[in-house]
């Protein structure tokens, strides 16, 4: 019996990469028929919808030319990036441009970029199965593996929130410390320095620090240094990735913000405006897009503060704060009123479905108009008549089931419980062990 357990131990995660390994080269399958390759196995109806931004940027942002990263700006008449700028935060900006200047040609950036964001999604792998087992199977055989790892880069954050995610839940010997905090502070401002969103994370984290009464014991001093220090950190790793671009070329450091601030508010989208706003976002109004652009940063913002409020009430009044269930609420507020909400912003809310209690008909359904959302886009640029019509209709269904659920988990996130299991850990701050600091269920009580 020990014996089969022992190799269930090694045989699972072994099996959880395998899985992951092969969607991330199915995702790369996905993508050869944009280069005139056919492969046998993958349908007429997926291959249709091999597009990439990783491909797409290669000649779009003339990667070809390896120039220095930001080195750029933003033409205002055009409302178009000059070459050498990208429109990603900095260490997203030099991921792309070493990975490009390894690449010859546009098939091999997306290789290299494949293998890269491959390795990425493994890792996600193996540290989501530090928190649990079972539910890591979430991540690991996502659909939306297929669909976007070799879509864009958006593997990268995913990687660096779920490592501080582990640090704090899970940390290497057992005892949380001060500098396992502060590390996942400095993960957090990378994750920020790659895709924005993982900056969100930063302040449950703190609120849970300052307020939670499972880190009493360790003492009002040592909480608030600790969430100073927390703060502090991520807030200097995106001041050290973004200062020196700010120095050498602001103007090409500026152009990525320039970029999206103006990006109009259309189908491309897929937000909440969108779908709400249409026929209005296809007509191009500039008094509309203007209108829609403030409604969208007021809101989000709004909503940001409310849930953020709901932590503080929570850990002042009840002494618990839910900090990853406050995290998932603040990225699905972000989703729904963002003037974005891409396809594949799904990678970035998986983690949660895997480290939080959320029932699997909501994990399912969410996985369905995913994916309904992602080819009735496509499909439904790529065809005429009544089977353009049928892929439209797929496309808003899918668009406004994602909203609906995403509404669904603002409410019920910060209220569902943590996966981990309930060892106790210890807490030692400046050298003194502390025994009775609760282990991270005691978020969701």
């Amino acid at each position: 019996m020990n014996r089969l357990f022992d190799a269930r131990r090694i045989l699972m995660p072994v099996a959880a990469v395998v899985v992951t390994t092969v969607f991330a080269l199915l995702s790369l399958a996905m993508k050869a028929a944009c280069f005139g390759i056919t492969v046998p196995f993958i349908p007429p109806v997926v291959r249709n919808a091999c597009y990439s931004d990783i491909a797409a940027l290669w000649n779009a942002r003339d990667l070809s030319m390896h120039l220095p990263p930001y080195s750029g700006g933003y033409d205002q008449v055009t409302q178009q990036l000059i070459p050498g700028t990208l429109e990603y935060p900095t260490v997203s900006g030099l991921i792309i441009w070493l990975t490009a200047s390894l690449a010859s040609s546009e098939i091999a950036f997306v290789l290299i970029s494949a293998a890269v964001l491959g390795a990425s999604a493994i890792s996600v792998t193996l540290l989501l199965r530090r928190l649990t087992t079972t539910r890591s199977w979430v991540w690991a055989a996502a659909p939306a593996l297929i669909l976007y790892t070799v879509y864009n880069w958006d593997v990268l954050p995913v990687l660096a929130s779920v490592g501080a995610f582990v640090l704090v839940l899970r940390p290497p010997g057992g005892e949380l410390k001060r500098w396992h905090l502060v590390t996942a502070g400095a993960l957090l401002g990378i994750g920020g320095a790659l895709k924005l969103y993982p900056l969100l994370f930063v302040l449950p984290l703190v609120l849970w620090v300052l307020l939670d009464s499972s880190l009493a014991p360790a003492g009002r001093k040592w909480r608030r240094s600790t969430a100073a220090w927390m703060f502090g950190t991520a807030s200097a790793v995106i001041l050290v990735t973004n200062i020196p671009f700010m120095l050498i070329n602001f103007g090409g450091w500026a152009a990525a913000f320039q970029f999206q601030f103006s990006r109009a508010i259309d189908a491309t989208t897929l937000s909440l405006w969108w779908v709400t706003f249409t026929p209005f976002t296809d007509i191009g109004i500039p008094e509309v897009q203007r209108l829609m652009m403030t409604a969208s940063t007021v809101s989000t913002a709004i909503a940001i503060v409310l849930v953020l409020s709901y932590g503080w009430f929570t850990g002042t009044r009840r002494g618990t704060v839910n900090w990853l269930g406050l995290a998932g609420a603040l990225l699905c507020v972000y989703l729904i009123f963002n003037k974005v909400n891409s396809p594949q912003y799904v990678l970035w809310l998986i983690p949660f479905f895997v480290v939080l209690r959320v029932k699997w008909i909501f994990v399912a359904a969410y996985f369905v108009a995913d994916i309904a959302t992602f080819f009735g886009w496509y499909l439904w640029n790529m065809n005429t008549g009544s089977v353009a019509e049928f892929w439209h209709v797929t496309l808003i269904v899918g668009v406004s089931v994602r909203l609906a659920l995403l509404a669904v988990f603002v409410i019920i996130l910060p209220k569902t419980s943590p996966v981990i299991s309930s060892e106790l850990r210890t807490l030692r701050s400046s050298g003194a062990e502390i025994p009775d600091v609760r282990t991270s269920e005691s978020l969701a009580r």
